[in-house]
């Protein structure tokens, strides 16, 4: 979670000793700021494997951004803090004020900071055994176990 998929582009890690505290299963997480509103379904596999389907809207001046991007990443969580690094990202759809900008350099601008701002650290706090805020720095990321 990182970029302004950053939500998605999320993070995640391998399952520490608690049950409680493990982040392996399907997540739908979100993370709302003033430029933009991310809502993700992200899974972390137990081999390390981070799959997340992101759909953004930011709001600007005179236009309505809309993007649905795909982001898979490998990924670490250790003593509270989860890392990860880009494997691959794509824009499923990418629109301006309704119209396809799914070729647009704007686009490819997104999948590209996918990929370049994925790789950090997040501290990773768990309220409960299905519930769980990821702090990247910046606005929060609070995230419900699906399954």
């Amino acid at each position: 979670m990182k970029a302004a998929i950053t939500a998605c582009a999320l993070i995640c890690a391998t399952a520490s000793a608690s049950a409680a505290q493990s982040l392996i299963g399907t997540w739908t997480c979100a993370r709302d700021t003033a430029q933009s509103t991310a809502l993700s379904n992200v899974t972390f596999d137990a081999n390390g494997r981070l799959n997340a389907l992101v759909n953004i809207t930011f709001l600007g001046v005179d236009q309505e951004v809309f993007a649905q991007a795909r982001y898979r990443s490998d990924y670490v969580f250790e003593a509270g803090t989860l890392s990860d690094t880009a494997v691959g990202a794509s824009i499923n759809a990418f629109t301006i004020n309704g119209k396809d900008a799914r070729k647009s350099d704007h686009a490819e601008r997104l999948r590209m900071s996918l990929l370049e701002g994925a790789e950090g650290t997040a501290k990773v706090q768990f309220t409960s055994e299905n519930y769980m805020v990821i702090s990247p720095g910046g606005a929060p990321i609070n995230c419900v176990r699906m399954e």
